[in-house]
């Protein structure tokens, strides 16, 4: 039997996916912004979509090409396999089972995304950059640069962030107990890839109640013979 992974495996393989899902959005912006030098416009929605392709690429279209790995997985050597009522299951479309482990992270991440490029115009993330103090976001609010509907969109935009990380931080606490609701909730599973379970039957000697049944004895007559 396969060997389910540890958390702090997990943890790790996860962190290691995080940090080359920043470091290539770091990576774009120098490249969209200071290297080509394209129209602040072009590179803004270069830079959003770019992300959005990474996110599908990386974390949903990767795992399915190998086997429930994305790079943190390989490096820790385990994978992602779909297990239905504690039966490991390999017919079923792994597709759907990846989206819906994906759905509280790069799912999230790409409708964040998606809504940034439709609330959040070029314009307004120039305005939002000219800020001095980044930090203080009553700024925005108070400005009187931002229009009313810039303003709605902004708020719309950070409460979003803010449910989708809280969100991610009850699933982390839930992760540390154990009871791990992505893997319920998408009917998967993290085993490593050659580490096997030893399950060691215990021999129990069962002692039957033998049910005796009375037995009757017929006594048999006995006959006297007389000598004469």
């Amino acid at each position: 039997m396969k060997k389910e992974v540890q958390f702090y495996v997990r943890f790790f393989s996860g962190v290691i996916d995080l940090l080359l899902f920043f470091s290539f959005s770091l990576l774009l912006i120098f490249v969209s912004f200071f290297v080509f030098n394209f129209n602040f416009e072009i590179s803004y929605y270069f830079w959003l979509l770019s992300q959005i392709l990474f996110l599908i690429i990386y974390f949903n279209v990767l795992p399915i090409v190998y086997k429930g790995q994305t790079i943190g997985k390989i490096i820790f050597k385990y994978q992602i396999i779909i297990n239905i009522n504690n039966q490991i299951n390999k017919k079923n479309n792994m597709l759907v089972y990846i989206i819906k482990r994906n759905l509280f992270f790069s799912v999230t991440w790409i409708i964040m995304l998606l809504i940034s490029i439709i609330l959040i115009q070029p314009d307004t993330l120039k305005k939002i950059i000219d800020i001095r103090n980044l930090s203080n976001l009553k700024n925005i609010n108070l400005s009187n640069e931002f229009s009313n509907l810039e303003k709605i969109f902004f708020n719309l935009f950070l409460a979003f962030s803010n449910i989708n990380f809280l969100v991610l931080f009850v699933i982390f606490i839930l992760n540390i107990s154990k009871k791990n609701p992505i893997d319920f909730f998408s009917g998967t599973r993290a085993y490593y890839l050659h580490k096997k379970e030893e399950i060691t039957k215990k021999q129990e000697i069962e002692i039957e109640v033998l049910n005796w049944q009375e037995v009757e004895w017929e006594k048999e007559s006995e006959h006297y013979v007389e000598w004469n």
